[in-house]
C-alpha cells in the first residue's frame, strides 16, 4: 500500500513542478502582455540578424565554401530580399520534413509499444491468476491492472491528434498550404527586412504542431458541412459562412422540390447524413476513392457498405482501436479519404488492397498458398481474375479467424467481399497454424 501512495505522491510532485515555470504563470496572468519590450527581445534581435545573413549567402549567386557574407554589402536593395525569404522557406521546408519524418517514426513506435504492453499483460494476467497461483490475492490483482493500464493510457494521452490520423493527411495538410503559400508569396511586394521576417515568420507557422492540428479540424468541418467543393474554394471558412450560403440557396429552390445536388441513397453509407452538405459531387468523389466501379458510384449497394466494412477494419487493425466498423463513413473518416488518389478499379477492390498491395493483389498468391489445399494453389505470377477466384476458398478455410464475415446470410456484408482481401483476412494468413 506504502508503494501505492508512493506513486501517487511522485506524479501530484511532478505536476507541481511542471506548474513552477514563470513563463507559465506569466502567460496565465497576463498573456503575452502590454509592454512592447522584452528582455530577450535584444538577443533575438541578434540572432535573427545571423540568421538573415546566413540565408543572404544562400540567395547570392555563388558556391562554394568561401560565399562572401551579406553583412559587409551595407544596405540590400529591394530585390534581395524576395530572394532571401525564398531561401528561408527552403531551410524551413527541410526542418519541416524532418519533423514529419519524426511523426511518422514516433507513430509506428508508439504503436510497437502498445502493442508490446497489450502481451506483456496477457502473460501477466495468466501468471497472476488465482487458479494457478493461490497465493495472489485481489489486491494484486487489481494492482497489476491498474499499472498497466496507467502505462497504456500514458502512452495514449502522448499520441495526440497527429499521432492518430494517417500520416498521409498530416502530409498532404502541409504540402498543399506550403506549395499554396509559396504560389501566393511571388505576388507580395517584399521589399524590407520587417516584410521578410513576416512572411517567414508565417511560412513557418504551416508546420507547427497547432496550425497541422487546427487545419485538420477545419477541413473535416467543412466537408461536414458543405462538401469537397467549399474546402476548395475557402479551406478555413466558417461554419457560420456556410450555413448562410446553404440558407441562400435553400431560399431560391421552389418549396416541396427535391434538391438537385443529393442523393437520399447516400444516407446508407454516411453516418449523420444531411442533404445539404454531402453533395453527390463530394461522395462519388468518396467512393471512387474507395474502388467503387462507376456503376456503384451513380447507384450505391451494400457492396459499398462492404468496401467502407474493408476500409474501418484495416484502420483497426492498424491500431486505432476508436473506429468502428459499420459500413458507414463518419467526418473523420471522410477526411481521412479525401485526398488520397481515385482506385484504379481494375486492380483493386477496396482501399485496404490499394495501400497494402500497391503492386497488385497477385503478390498476395504466396500468402494465399500457404493455406490452400495443392490442388487449388495458385500458379507463379497469377492474374487478377484468378487470386479472387482463390480468395473465397481462403475466406471459408480461415472462416473461424475473421472479423469481417461473408458467408452468413444473416450478416450485413452477405457474399460482398468473398472475393477481397481485408486485413483481417491477411493478418489470419499471417498467422502460423
Amino acid at each position: 500500500m506504502r508503494s501505492v501512495w508512493g506513486i501517487v505522491a511522485f506524479v501530484c510532485l511532478g505536476l507541481l513542478v511542471g506548474g513552477c515555470d514563470p513563463k507559465e504563470r506569466d502567460y496565465f496572468r497576463e498573456g503575452i502582455g502590454s509592454d512592447l519590450y522584452t528582455a530577450d527581445m535584444t538577443a533575438a534581435a541578434e540572432l535573427q540578424n545571423i540568421y538573415l545573413d546566413t540565408l543572404c549567402r544562400q540567395a547570392t549567386p555563388y558556391v562554394g565554401p568561401d560565399v562572401p557574407s551579406c553583412s559587409g554589402l551595407g544596405q540590400l536593395p529591394n530585390a534581395s530580399w524576395p530572394l532571401i525569404v525564398q531561401a528561408g522557406m527552403n531551410d524551413i521546408d527541410r526542418r519541416c520534413d524532418a519533423y514529419l519524418a519524426w511523426l511518422d517514426q514516433k507513430k509506428r513506435d508508439n504503436s510497437a509499444i502498445l502493442a508490446e504492453i497489450g502481451a506483456i499483460r496477457v502473460a501477466v494476467d495468466a501468471l497472476t491468476n488465482p487458479a494457478i497461483s493461490p497465493g495472489i490475492t485481489p489486491i494484486a490483482l487489481a494492482s497489476v491492472a491498474a499499472a498497466f493500464g496507467l502505462a497504456t493510457s500514458t502512452l495514449g494521452n502522448v499520441n495526440a491528434l497527429l499521432l492518430q490520423v494517417d500520416h498521409t493527411t498530416v502530409q498532404s495538410v502541409v504540402f498543399v498550404n506550403r506549395r499554396k503559400f509559396r504560389e501566393d508569396v511571388l505576388g507580395l511586394p517584399i521589399s524590407n527586412k520587417p516584410i521578410a521576417v513576416h512572411a517567414l515568420r508565417s511560412y513557418l507557422t504551416i508546420c507547427m504542431p497547432m496550425t497541422i492540428s487546427a487545419n485538420i479540424n477545419s477541413t473535416v468541418t467543412v466537408f461536414e458541412q458543405a462538401g469537397a467543393a467549399a474546402v476548395r474554394r475557402q479551406p478555413l471558412v466558417s461554419t457560420s459562412t456556410i450555413a448562410e450560403a446553404h440558407s441562400a440557396r435553400d431560399r431560391v429552390t421552389p418549396s416541396g422540390t427535391s434538391n438537385p445536388n443529393s442523393d437520399p441513397a447516400h444516407e446508407a453509407i454516411i453516418a449523420n447524413y444531411n442533404p445539404k452538405v454531402h453533395s453527390i459531387g463530394f461522395v462519388q468523389g468518396i467512393l471512387k476513392k474507395l474502388c467503387a466501379p462507376k456503376s456503384e458510384v451513380l447507384h450505391v449497394t451494400t457492396k459499398t457498405n462492404a468496401r467502407i466494412a474493408a476500409y474501418q477494419q484495416s484502420l483497426r487493425d492498424s491500431g486505432d482501436t476508436t473506429t468502428l466498423v459499420t459500413g458507414k463513413l463518419n467526418a473523420r473518416q471522410l477526411g481521412l479519404i479525401q485526398p488520397k488518389k481515385e482506385c484504379a478499379t481494375q486492380q483493386f477492390e477496396n482501399l485496404y488492397e490499394v495501400e497494402n498491395f500497391p503492386q497488385g493483389i497477385s503478390s498476395a498468391s504466396e500468402l494465399m498458398n500457404s493455406k490452400l489445399p495443392k490442388n487449388k494453389q495458385l500458379a507463379t505470377n497469377p492474374n487478377v481474375k484468378d487470386v479472387r477466384a482463390r480468395i473465397a476458398d481462403v475466406r471459408k478455410i480461415l472462416d473461424s479467424k475473421l472479423v469481417l464475415k461473408s458467408r452468413n446470410a444473416s450478416d450485413p456484408l452477405t457474399a460482398d467481399l468473398s472475393d477481397q482481401l481485408t486485413s483481417d483476412l491477411v493478418n489470419a494468413l499471417a498467422t502460423s497454424d
